[in-house]
């Protein structure tokens, strides 16, 4: 087994490196023919010989030929001419102080990161030395890279390779099916390794890589580390065994560094880096690159909402600052000015909610927890409301109301307290005269349609006259559902005969009709729970503040109509669920058919597009939100296409390079996209893109980017503050490791504790490979541990030879709970060790209770309402099973733990004293699956107890304590022995008459 030795932390490798420093002054004194005295080297020159060693160590590429001086090997270390692909200044200028520092690189969205990563790879990969006429090639590490990244890399880096005429290697290990010697044969190539942080601090501790052998580690994404991330405990290792190595890390998500107090200092500390690079938008570099002739070659399309959509979306937005203004209140010694209806519609505003609240999770009110999901439900109807067309934001409002009714098993009333308002009311009656009023259907098509049908006819006539557009137009839309929806629209719509109007009802008449029959079978689906459901159950109160309270009407004359929006709520709760609305009932499937029809085969007022046919056939065969296969295929020009595609930062700049568009329409807005466009159109300054961007004027759509723009220049201007006042920091700091010595970690009320081994040794902890995914292992590393990674069977931590502890966090028990899995690992463990232990482990950033167990079990359903009376069900359910697993286990016992720091602090408390493990015996535990139960050697520690005497015994009538099951099995080694006991027997081992005379008669009875 290949494990790795760090220096001054083994006598072996010591005395190993004493026995080279003696033969090397040996060899020295017997070249000079001296008859001096051989004098020993000192303590300084012992050091330069060491340094001297590692760096003579670093690329084994080549044997040692003692007759060959080392200085005549190095044939040359000259500059490398390197061909890059980075066109603007900006980029070239970022790229080459990243080359000269080890430095955090945080970039505006958009600029650019991803051909700068590629290129900085490029040319830290290139060899810059040939020994031997063999060029060395370099080993660059890259860290936090997701599977797009790796791809988009991996392409540039063969373009690049192609400008260079040299191949540069790039390999990604992302699982563990490739296995350590063959990852050990990649290293050892070099080249470019792209690897998951859990696999290869594995490989740190396993010896599999040696960080001295490591030129760099490029880490992508940094913003979401932390101090217990394994890349920082990645960087800590490497920078304590490797100083002249580079470490660089590159972002472009500003606003998550400016979430903490000092984030930039911080950030550096932890992934111990000297320097921060900043580029954001407002640099003069990048405005200069970016600013060209064509800048203002874009049309803004400012469009008006309907009636309908402004009041809906005064109603929303009123309904979501009283919750806002409501959890305030609520908790006022918690609440941050952050929280405003003015960054309501950030995209991170939620997360703060869980954030603040996550410590003192069991200590918040119920009230304040349904707010939190209600303000979450607002910003998602008012995305419908932008978005979507009015069937889906009808099928929306209509998910909320009947989950917000009085619930089936009635524990409790309405949960969602913004739907008791005035504003709920008038959104509820304006969201149904989109779709339907007196008149009939409605079906009010979205603004922006018309506008996206008109621009692209406006763009086809420009076509005629300008040749040079030859290029595709390019229509980007903020997700794929909004993708789908155009591209129905665009196939379905329909042009006026006497104007411009174009018009796509039958698109929205299927939808609808799609919608009635969904909400028919979600009736009598509901329906059905009803009758079976029980009719009495305690109801809880909610106490509301007076902003959840609706004013009561001035006037109860008759002049009160059924379709204002008083009577429409009041309509809505008083209904039973499996009828529809009045209106809706009036039109049956039938009449809507007939309608649907009329509107494809009405010529005479409206006229399809070219190849009317085909439209037909298409219109006959689409199904709504779903991908239309059609098997007939034909070539369509590229000055023809129309292509849709929604936003992705992963793959926006290759849409944009392989497509070159001649017109590209950003039907909704995105920064980053943007900015993506700005840098295409400074490259192509040639032949630039028409731009068109379209957006709703007076809504939260234009408030949003608003924001977006704001909340960057707030980021990187608190960033540039911090980084005028940050102190300097150098490589040396932070770097050094505590060196838990045995008697460090001894505990002399021990008895027997000063006869273990020699107290100079260090302290060992055996892990499972696949807890690497966890912050534990680097931080037991760091207090000081020597952690080995190894394939184990039984348990996820060896401690002792008798102490093996399991680890759970919070998801990972309750999963483990509902497939049994726990009860298996719970039952190896008390076969094969003394003290098997679980280890209950919770988020540092969460509240220390039970409530955790509660949110995490119905964290996969996001919209499902709080219920105060299922969660404490959900603690009383994990209770429960936590103490039938304590009677099941005797001898397991149950650690529970705030926090990782903790976690480590547990272990140290449990390792004083005792021996260190046993790795032959921690992995040769529960391997051999062959080997019967029944035949437990008494003198083999590895197997103490049969746990089928303990279901022997278990149910034995009129019950048995504990002690009186530990003395049965600790005495009793199997069931054929138990069941050849006499009764005397029993009462010896039990010492009680009457529990030997019950398990006696017990035995005979069931299993003699």
């Amino acid at each position: 087994m290949s494990l790795f030795y760090y220096e001054d932390s083994d006598d072996e490798v010591a005395n190993e490196q004493k026995i080279v420093l003696n033969s090397y002054s040996n060899e020295e004194n017997a070249k000079d023919n001296n008859d001096q005295e051989t004098v020993s080297l000192s303590q300084q020159q012992q050091a330069e010989q060491l340094k001297q060693n590692k760096d003579n160590d670093l690329y084994p590429l080549l044997p040692k030929d003692e007759e060959i001086n080392e200085d005549d090997l190095v044939d040359h270390i000259d500059p490398v001419n390197v061909t890059l692909s980075l066109s603007l200044k900006f980029q070239q200028l970022i790229l080459q102080d990243l080359i000269s520092d080890n430095a955090l690189l945080i970039m505006g969205k958009g600029l650019g990161l991803e051909p700068i990563t590629a290129n900085l790879l490029h040319v830290l990969s290139a060899p810059a030395t040939t020994i031997s006429k063999v060029e060395k090639k370099s080993l660059v590490i890259v860290l936090g890279a997701t599977d797009e990244d790796n791809e988009k890399i991996n392409e540039q880096l063969i373009e690049l390779s192609w400008l260079d005429n040299t191949q540069r290697a790039f390999n990604i290990i992302k699982s563990d099916k490739q296995d350590m010697n063959k990852r050990k044969s990649l290293y050892q190539q070099g080249g470019i390794m792209s690897v998951t942080s859990r696999i290869f601090i594995v490989d740190l501790f396993a010896g599999t890589v040696n960080p001295q052998k490591i030129t760099g580690i490029v880490i992508l994404h940094p913003e979401k580390f932390n101090d217990l991330s394994n890349e920082s405990f990645i960087t800590f290792i490497y920078r304590q065994h490797n100083k002249w190595g580079f470490i660089k890390a590159l972002s472009d998500s500003v606003e998550d560094f400016s979430s903490d107090f000092n984030p930039l200092e911080k950030k550096l500390k932890h992934l111990k880096l000297s320097k921060a690079l900043l580029w954001p938008r407002f640099h003069i570099e990048v405005t200069s690159s970016l600013l060209t002739k064509d800048t203002k070659n874009v049309t803004e399309i400012k469009i008006a909402m309907s009636p309908a959509m402004k009041q809906i979306q005064i109603g929303l937005w009123a309904n979501l600052k009283k919750c806002i203004d409501e959890v305030r209140r609520e908790n006022s010694e918690l609440a941050p000015d952050y929280w405003s209806i003015e960054n309501a519609l950030d995209s991170k505003f939620i997360n703060t909610f869980h954030i603040i609240f996550a410590p003192y999770w069991h200590m918040i009110t119920f009230k304040t927890k349904q707010l939190i999901k209600d303000i979450k439900v607002l910003k998602d109807l008012l995305h419908f409301l932008i978005y979507y067309d009015c069937v889906d934001f009808r099928e929306m409002m209509e998910l909320v109301t009947d989950g917000n009714k009085a619930k089936i098993d009635k524990q409790y009333p309405i949960s969602s307290l913004w739907l008791d308002t005035d504003e709920a009311a008038a959104v509820l009656n304006y969201s149904q005269k989109r779709v339907i009023d007196e008149s009939g259907l409605v079906l009010e098509e979205n603004p922006k349609w018309e506008q996206l049908a008109i621009l692209l006819d406006d763009i086809s006539n420009e076509r005629a006259h300008d040749s040079k557009k030859s290029g595709p137009v390019l229509i980007m839309c903020t997700d794929h559902k909004v993708k789908v929806q155009l591209q129905n629209y665009l196939s379905m719509m329909k042009q006026s005969k006497v104007s411009r109007a174009f018009s796509a009802r039958s698109l929205l008449l299927k939808k609808y009709q799609r919608f009635r029959e969904s909400k028919t079978i979600r009736n009598n689906i509901t329906k059905e729970f009803k009758e079976s459901s029980s009719k009495e159950n305690e109801k809880e109160k909610i106490y509301l503040s007076k902003a959840f309270n609706r004013q009561p009407v001035s006037s109860k004359r008759r002049r009160t109509r059924g379709g204002s929006a008083v009577a429409a709520v009041g309509r809505m709760w008083s209904k039973p669920s499996n009828e529809g609305e009045d209106l809706e009932s009036q039109i049956t499937r039938e009449d809507l058919e007939m309608e649907l029809m009329e509107v494809d085969l009405n010529n005479d007022e409206m006229i399809l597009s070219d190849n009317d046919e085909e439209m037909v056939e298409i219109e006959n065969s689409i199904l709504l939100e779903r991908d239309i296969i059609i098997d007939n295929y034909e070539f369509i020009e590229k000055e023809n296409q129309i292509i849709i595609e929604s936003y992705n930062s992963d793959t926006d700049d290759s849409v944009l390079q392989e497509l070159s568009p001649s017109f590209i329409i950003m039907y909704d807005a995105d920064l980053s996209f943007i900015r993506r466009v700005e840098i295409f159109q400074a490259i192509n300054v040639d032949n630039p893109s028409k731009v068109y961007f379209m957006y709703y004027g007076d809504s939260i759509e234009e408030q949003r980017h608003l924001l977006s723009i704001r909340k960057e220049k707030d980021s990187f201007t608190r960033l540039i503050r911090e980084k005028s006042t940050m102190a300097s920091r150098y490589d040396d700091e932070d770097v050094s490791q505590f060196k838990l010595k045995k008697s460090q970690v001894m505990n002399t009320r021990i008895a027997g504790g000063s006869t273990f081994q020699n107290s100079s040794q260090e302290s060992i902890v055996l892990v499972d490979t696949r807890e690497f995914g966890a912050p534990l292992p680097g931080l037991l590393h760091k207090i000081g541990m020597r952690v080995i990674p190894l394939q184990l069977t039984v348990g996820d931590y060896i401690l002792t030879e008798r102490v093996c502890l399991e680890r759970k966090s919070i998801p990972d028990l309750i999963g483990s709970f509902n497939s049994g899995r726990l009860y298996e690992q719970c039952e190896r463990m008390s076969k094969y060790y003394e003290l098997p232990a679980l280890l209950i482990e919770f988020d540092k950033e969460e509240s220390f209770s039970l409530e955790p167990f509660s949110e995490n079990r119905r964290k996969k359903n996001k919209m499902k309402q709080v219920n105060e009376s299922i969660a404490n069900r959900d603690q009383e359910d994990i209770q429960q099973k936590l103490a039938l697993l304590v009677l099941r286990f005797p001898r397991l016992r149950i650690l529970w733990s705030s926090s990782p720091y903790r976690t480590a602090e547990l272990i140290l408390e449990l390792k004083a004293g005792r021996e260190e493990p046993n790795i032959l015996k921690a992995t040769a535990a529960g391997s051999n699956t062959s080997k019967n139960d029944e035949s437990v050697d008494p003198n083999n520690t590895n197997e103490l107890y049969n746990l089928k005497v303990l279901d022997l015994i278990k149910d034995v009538p009129g019950g048995m304590s504990q002690v009186d099951m530990y003395s049965i099995m600790r005495k009793v080694k199997t069931s054929k022995e138990l069941l050849n006991l006499e009764k005397s027997s029993l009462i010896k081992i039990v010492g009680d008459e009457d529990l030997a005379d019950r398990l006696y008669k017990y035995l005979v009875e069931n299993y003699k």
